[in-house]
């Protein structure tokens, strides 16, 4: 990671009982689904029928609750290298276009 910059946030997304907290719009996240594998911009787009990939393990988490929290919450906003790819909690992230 080159630098991270902070943000306050008013909704987040809590994923699988509060493995990972996101912002809901613009946080790539590498998801599988019955139809599609890749990137998904938009974490509010998640259904618990999605699984997410984590690279420590090599496997595929699958997602028992997904729910909008509305929190005041001070995200992160991490700046990588031009590949972007990075890990929080195990799950395959990337980097903000």
């Amino acid at each position: 990671m080159l630098s991270a910059n902070t943000t306050d946030v008013s909704t987040v997304r809590e994923i699988h009982h509060g493995f990972l907290r996101v912002t809901p719009t613009d946080q790539p996240i590498y998801i599988k689904s019955a139809t599609y594998q890749g990137g998904l911009k938009d974490p509010q787009n998640l259904t618990t029928s999605d699984r997410i990939f984590d690279p420590v393990t090599m496997t595929w988490i699958p997602l028992t609750s997904i729910q909008t929290v509305q929190d005041h919450t001070l995200v992160y906003d991490a700046v990588t290298t031009v590949f972007g790819n990075f890990i929080v909690h195990g799950a395959l992230m990337d980097r903000k276009a």
